[in-house]
Order: C-alpha cells, then structure tokens, then sequence
C-alpha cells in the first residue's frame, strides 16, 4: 500500500491510504530545526523515517535527497483531518510562538539596521543643536564677544575647551577690560565645559555612525551611492521603510520622499506643490538656479530609480553604472 508521510512543526507522520497513521517522529523543540523546516530542507529524521516505509513526501522541500514529492491539495486536506485529533494543541502552540520568534529574528535585513542608523545621525543633529544654543546662551554671560564671532556649534565647543577667557579674547583683539562678560568662578567655568565635552562627543559619534552608514550603502546599494552619496541615499532608503521598496518606487515618488507636508499641503490647500524633498541637498538640485531645480531634482530622481533596479535586482558589485549616470547629468545640466 502507498504511503505518505507529512511534517509539521511538531513531528513528521507516515499514514497509509486509510488515512491510518502507521509511524511518526517527534522533532526536538530548538532553534536549529526550525530553521531548517521554515527553509524547506530535510531533517535527518525525516529522511529516516520516509526511507524506512519508502514512503511519498506530501509539501515542499529542497529536493536534494532524490526523494518522492507531492503537492496533492485533496491529500494535504485527508492528512490534516486525521491530524486534528491527534496533535496536542499546547504542544503545537508552543511550537508556533518559537517559529513565529524566529521568523522575527530572521526577519532582520542590513536596510533596517541603515535605516535606524541614519534616523540617529539627524537626531544627533537636533540634540546637538538645542544643546549648542544653551552653551552659547550660559557661556555668553562670561564671554559674548567671542560667542558670536564663531558660528560652527562644534568648533565653539571645542575651543572653550582649550582655552580660557583672556586667550579667546586676545584672538578677536577684544581689550578683556571692555568685555560685557561677567567673570564666573572655576566652579561655574567647570559647568558649562562640561556641557561643551557633551556637544564634542556627540559630534564625533555622529561621525561614527555616518562611517557605518557609509558602509552598508556600499555593501547594499553601491550604484545608489554613487549617486545620491551615503546621507541623502540613507535618507530615501529610511522614508521608504527599505531598499527593496524604495525600488518599486515611480522616479515622481522618489523625487518628493521628504516633502510629504508640503504635498499634502497642496492637496488640502491647493497650495503651489513641491518641486523636490530629501533631493534638494543634492549638489546637483542645490547649485542649480532657482527655476531650474525642479527640471534637476526630476532628472535625478529617475537615474536614481534606475541605479536601485540595478542594485536590487542587477549587478550590485560595481558601482559603475551610477558614476556614469551621475556624469552624464553633470554634463548635462552643466551646458
């Protein structure tokens, strides 16, 4: 008589014509034998159990094995009645939640790592800048000229660190004698460059996590670096959820990711739409004059479109096609 057998989470069953269950295996609850029943390859009990009643495989597996398969729907259906009141349904609940957890985990993709990476790097950014504003508000009480003659967050942080005030003083040619700051104990001093030690650490783990975006992109999408550069590439990637999505993205989509307000704007309002998001600080769209950014941003949305079709379903071991891409529209827009 022909026999089947049938896997499921809990164990590999062998039934006869009369749908009368004449052997089975119980699997071992781990990790292991669930990874290898969600990617469809033999367990070795399953191998021993078919050969030893040279029975038909009813489901999909990796067919390396050289053994009978059937895909039967009327079976499967026969099989799972005669199952239904023999599995214990603890057991079998148990089973799915560890299946469902590991599907989870296995669920993981470099993108989403990106993704969280890059939403980082513009948080970093917003700390950093509320935390410079109240530096230079609580440092200008002893020292305001020197505050306002430097605008980059970072290097003010860093130089009142170096330096005291008569030295800051000195490099503006500011008499200290005729400064409005008022002068502060060590204690006070002590404060607020603790502050500043904050501010310059979070710029270089800012530089950290952009060297590791850096990273993935070339690992995931070298043809979009070429094009985009790692910021404004994590950026599209981290609006569109993945690159795989962003993929299927229309180049008219792609060319307003970031201005979603402003589109929804003119949708409610009829407002003037946007023309560009994320891609406005794109050399190309940023150098171009005004009424030509929107031809820009367009232009480059769909070679942007294009390089991520080669890097999700193409050749992603040469960045080759974006650089040309990228050169051909800087010849372009450069005449």
């Amino acid at each position: 008589m022909a026999k089947t057998a049938y896997s499921n989470n809990i164990g590999c069953y062998v039934v006869d014509e009369d749908m009368q269950i004449v052997d089975s295996v119980t699997f071992n609850l781990s990790k292991e034998i669930f990874k290898k029943l969600s990617k469809f390859e033999w367990l070795d009990e399953e191998k021993a159990i078919i050969g030893k009643h040279d029975a038909i495989f009813l489901g999909k597996k990796q067919n390396t094995e050289k053994l009978k398969l059937t895909d039967d729907p009327k079976l499967l259906r026969k099989i799972l009645n005669t199952l239904s009141d023999k599995i214990d349904l603890k057991e079998l609940r148990i089973r799915n939640i560890l299946e469902t957890k590991i599907a989870i985990a296995n669920s993981l993709t470099k993108d989403m790592l990106l993704v969280q990476s890059i939403n980082n790097v513009d948080e970093i950014d917003k700390v950093s800048n509320t935390l410079a504003k109240r530096l230079r508000e609580w440092y200008e009480l002893h020292n305001p000229e020197f505050s306002r003659s430097i605008g980059d967050h970072y290097r003010f942080a860093k130089i009142i660190l170096e330096k005291n005030k008569t030295e800051l003083l000195e490099e503006i040619n500011v008499d200290e004698n005729l400064s409005m700051g008022a002068n502060i104990s060590d204690i006070d001093l002590f404060q607020i460059r603790e502050l500043a030690k904050q501010i310059v650490s979070l710029k270089e783990l800012k530089s950290k996590h952009e060297s590791y975006v850096l990273e993935i992109m070339e690992e995931l999408c070298p043809n979009m670096l070429a094009m985009t550069g790692a910021l404004i590439g994590a950026k599209l990637i981290a609006i569109a959820g993945d690159l795989r999505r962003l993929a299927l993205f229309p180049a008219s989509t792609v060319q307003l990711l970031g201005a979603e307000k402003a589109l929804f704007r003119h949708i409610k309002t009829g407002s003037r739409p946007p023309k560009f998001g994320v891609l406005m600080q794109h050399p190309l769209v940023a150098s171009a004059r005004r009424c030509d950014m929107g031809k820009v941003a367009r232009a480059l949305a769909n070679k942007i479109t294009l390089a991520l079709k080669v890097d999700v379903y193409g050749d992603k071991s040469s960045d080759s096609f974006g650089k040309k891409s990228l050169s051909d529209l800087e010849k372009k827009f450069k005449k």
